[in-house]
């Protein structure tokens, strides 16, 4: 079941990039939760596709040249995947380029995606899932 898993959030992240939102949701529970308030102080929790679609459109308005790409898939085992993004972009009216990593746990619920937890980094990731290292 791992490896279905982790290719279910490949699938998510791969439509998500393509900016196809029917089919990321159509991958997720219908109570699917985003969860980036380790990471973003303003950026909180969000539950159901009106809430995550709403923040993410606010969120990216922000941004000018912006990526984010998986480095790596972690089979966390059970109902976890652990994904190492790799984050760059220009804050609209500022010349600076922010980059970083980002380490997220997606949480599978009968073969869906049930929830997005973002940490600072892999390592923060991984030790929420029980895993060292």
């Amino acid at each position: 079941m791992s490896q279905e898993n982790v290719e279910l959030v490949r699938k998510t992240m791969e439509a998500f990039s393509a900016g196809d939102q029917d089919s990321v949701f159509d991958l997720a529970t219908t109570d699917f939760t985003f969860d980036v308030s380790r990471t973003d102080l303003e950026g909180g929790v969000h539950t159901g596709r009106a809430a995550i679609l709403e923040f993410l459109s606010n969120w990216v308005s922000t941004w000018e040249d912006h990526t984010v790409e998986p480095v790596e898939f972690i089979d966390a085992g059970g109902d976890h995947v652990v994904v190492v993004l790799h984050e760059q972009g220009r804050i609209k009216g500022i010349d600076t380029w922010v980059e970083h990593v980002r380490g997220v746990v997606y949480t599978v619920c009968d073969g869906k995606v049930a929830r997005y937890d973002e940490y600072m980094d892999r390592a923060q990731a991984l030790e929420a899932v029980g895993f060292s290292g």
